[in-house]
């Protein structure tokens, strides 16, 4: 699903130049990295793979080194896929990055500060007091984005 919010008389950039997939790694992920990459083919974009290592995981835990050191892997490991399949797909400018912080945040400040033109993320598709329990990265990001925020949800398996 694509929102794009309306804000005054400036509408999105088409096309895309810049394309922001957001992936941490997870099955719904996945398919956000490959319509991300797909969007970055087909417009010739830069693609802009971004994990964030969420610093709310350690707040409390006696071992959080090891913690930090783990979720970097993860987030690392998940960027590296993104430009595996970006290079994979033809794509010519990837970068990476793996910031700090609050995850959707973070999310929107990469977008801000490198001046992307379309966030395209993975959502587990959680509903009623799962969604407000675990909360959602991806609407909150959907809520605050400055630019079009393409949702790819995780389809469940088939049976």
């Amino acid at each position: 699903m694509l929102t794009v919010h309306a804000h005054g008389d400036e509408g999105p950039h088409f096309p895309f130049e810049d394309v922001l997939v957001t992936t941490d790694g997870s099955e719904a992920a996945t398919a956000a990295v490959e319509d991300g990459v797909d969007l970055a083919s087909n417009f010739g974009s830069t693609l802009h793979g971004v994990s964030v290592i969420d610093s709310r995981s350690w707040r409390f835990a006696r071992r959080s080194g090891s913690i930090r050191e783990h979720l970097a892997e993860q987030a690392e490991t998940a960027v590296e896929t993104v430009d595996s399949a970006a290079t994979d797909a033809g794509v010519d400018e990837v970068r990476a990055a793996t910031p700090t912080g609050v995850p959707h945040r973070q999310i929107l400040d990469y977008a801000d500060e490198h001046g992307v033109d379309v966030i395209v993320m993975g959502t587990h598709g959680r509903a009623g007091l799962q969604r407000y329990l675990l909360g959602s990265v991806a609407g909150n990001v959907v809520r605050s984005s400055t630019v079009p925020v393409m949702t790819v949800r995780q389809m469940p398996d088939e049976g």
